[in-house]
């Protein structure tokens, strides 16, 4: 944690970002996906939960295939 940066109230916090490596990055969705806190949702949705914790190469493609493939959506 940088003890310098504050956001813009005043409080600290810490930014964090996970990279995830392209080669396991459709397993990774897949998995996230399956998670009962995704409920399911199309991909627009998996994109942004995704992009508040992760780096993946090419989340669009990925996430519009891992839901195309759901058979339970």
């Amino acid at each position: 944690m940088d003890p310098d940066y504050k956001d813009y109230k005043g409080r600290e916090t810490q930014l964090e970002t996970t990279y995830v490596l392209s080669k396991i990055a459709e397993k990774f969705v897949t998995e996230f996906y399956k998670r009962t806190t995704q409920r399911h949702n199309k991909a627009t949705a998996l994109v942004a939960r995704l992009g508040q914790k992760y780096i993946i190469r090419n989340i669009w493609k990925t996430a519009r295939k891992v839901t195309k493939e759901c058979l339970d959506c």
